[in-house]
């Protein structure tokens, strides 16, 4: 409460002084709405601000993540790219676990197509959420295939890319591949932590 008290503070203050068309100002306050969970107020500020920034969309495309409104997640980066915003990796790595939660298979389909067309699969951040993604789906094979893909790109793999393929596997009742994953994610050099032994 004394969080969302200052916060409506900063925003007064802001409007008092006029920079609440600061972009910076807008994308803040967003932000700081959806940690205390008043989204109905990061819409208030979002109908207000600059649409053709990135932050802004991006701060309200993970408010709604934060706040379980996973389909208006997806709604706004149509919305956002149908106004010709420029989304960023923040904007991604707010937006894939919002495609991972819905295990929509076509809508996953059409993320990777977004990523690979824009060039932002060459990013391991977005790479790894793709893996969540299809995972989440159960299209196991298209994981994989993401995975070994950003193997023959870099040297070494994050904890986080290999733990992302071998929950998939547990989570669809594959335990042997899990476990084959888990086995070569250790002779690849890999220390495994607590999450990845769960998942194997």
């Amino acid at each position: 409460a004394l969080e969302l008290n200052d916060g409506k503070c900063l925003h007064g203050w802001a409007i008092r002084q006029k920079v609440y068309s600061s972009v910076i100002i807008e994308t803040s306050l967003i932000s700081m709405y959806a940690k205390c969970n008043r989204i109905d107020l990061c819409f208030r500020v979002f109908s207000g601000a600059s649409k053709n920034q990135t932050g802004p969309w991006s701060a309200i495309i993970a408010g709604c993540f934060q706040n379980g409104l996973l389909r208006d997640a997806l709604a706004l980066f149509k919305w956002m790219l149908r106004e010709d915003v420029e989304p960023n990796i923040a904007t991604l790595n707010s937006l894939l676990p919002a495609y991972a939660a819905t295990a929509d298979l076509r809508q996953a389909m059409d993320i990777h197509c977004y990523l690979t067309k824009t060039g932002f699969m060459s990013s391991l951040d977005a790479a790894t959420g793709l893996v969540h993604v299809y995972s989440k789906c159960g299209t196991l094979e298209s994981a994989h295939k993401i995975f070994n893909g950003i193997q023959e790109k870099r040297k070494s793999k994050d904890i986080v890319l290999w733990g992302a393929l071998i929950s998939g596997y547990g989570m669809h009742g594959d335990g042997h591949s899990a476990l084959e994953v888990f086995m070569e994610m250790v002779r690849s050099g890999v220390t495994p932590n607590e999450i990845t032994f769960t998942s194997a």
